[in-house]
């Protein structure tokens, strides 16, 4: 059982949690980051990111990886992605447009969740980043029912 940061409105960012059962780590998906990318580079609530997708993928792809191979010391090479990330032109841009606010909140969360089990990742660009843009949306999204509802029912990762 792992806490996971609940964000169903604005102005409950971190700050309610909830008790579910999930793999305590694993590496999403490449369109996982492709989207966590293309909301950084939407938003400037990082400015301090890499504006090429490239770099800023690659980053926070290596955290998620970094955070796998630590919990997992010795995984094997079917359980390991093929990498390392390389942004696809052709992913769909608009993320946060395209899919709502409350469901990229959520897989903030699940990517947060994901590449936290390392001990480099308190003090990590990838932290840092991530925090800010998951700040950022829920400061901006209405605090309705219906985002609650948005929320809770994207799935837990791409």
């Amino acid at each position: 059982m792992i806490r996971v940061r609940f964000h169903p409105i604005a102005g409950t960012h971190g700050a309610q949690e909830t008790e579910v059962m999930y793999m305590s780590a694993w590496v999403v998906t490449r369109e996982h980051i492709a989207l966590l990318v293309d909301a950084l580079l939407y938003t400037d609530a990082a400015p301090d990111a890499p504006r090429d997708p490239n770099e800023l993928g690659a980053i926070l792809w290596q955290e998620n990886v970094n955070s796998f191979t630590y919990r997992y010391s010795d995984p094997t090479p079917e359980e390991m992605p093929a990498g390392p990330f390389a942004f696809d032109n052709s992913t769909d841009s608009g993320a946060i447009n395209k899919n709502g606010r409350p469901y990229v909140l959520k897989q903030i969360d699940c990517y947060r969740t994901q590449a936290n089990e390392h001990p480099g990742w308190d003090t990590s660009d990838a932290e840092r980043w991530t925090r800010a843009l998951g700040e950022h949306l829920a400061a901006t999204t209405e605090p309705t029912a219906a985002n609650k509802s948005a929320y809770e029912s994207a799935p837990w990762g791409v």
